[in-house]
């Protein structure tokens, strides 16, 4: 892509694909049936990692842990219904972030993806001194959303949706 602070999705005709991107680089592509991810993205800016998949498959109400936030990739799959997806707390994302490396100064930020693979809704709420922007909350599904996380302070953060799977 040539753009090193382009982070979204590109739809790829030649081969059926929905291909993901994070800060220009090709970081995963969706087909019908799979998500195959193509590396770790942390050469052009540190802060910023996509890496691990995180599957969950636990029905109702979700927390997604700060573990999988920082990974970078949570595919959100097999809920019976309509469910609310609630972050882990901000200071233990901030913990998760020192621990990947990751600097937790204010002002540093990261992208991550949530791809919603099952047949229901998720909606995402703030966990405690977490504050969500964006639109609209609630993926549909077969939907994938791009998350920026920013730290605003050593105890808080903001968590922009930032763009998704058309």
């Amino acid at each position: 892509m040539g753009n090193l602070d382009y982070s979204g999705f590109k739809r790829n005709h030649q081969d059926s694909t929905l291909d993901i991107y994070a800060l220009g680089t090709k970081v995963a592509d969706m087909t019908a049936t799979a998500i195959n991810l193509e590396k770790t993205v942390n050469a052009n800016k540190p802060t910023t990692q996509v890496g691990t998949q995180v599957d969950l498959t636990s029905n109702g109400a979700v927390t997604y842990a700060a573990a999988d936030i920082v990974s970078g990739y949570i595919l959100d799959t097999s809920h019976t219904g309509a469910v609310t997806a609630t972050t882990a707390t901000a200071v233990l994302i901030i913990a998760a972030m020192a621990a990947a490396g990751m600097s937790t100064a204010v002002g540093t930020s990261f992208d991550f993806i949530v791809v919603n693979d099952g047949n229901q809704t998720v909606t995402m709420a703030g966990g405690t001194d977490v504050t969500l922007y964006g639109a609209a909350l609630t993926m549909a599904t077969t939907k994938a959303s791009i998350w920026r996380v920013l730290v605003t302070s050593a105890t808080t953060l903001s968590m922009f949706r930032i763009h998704d799977a058309a």
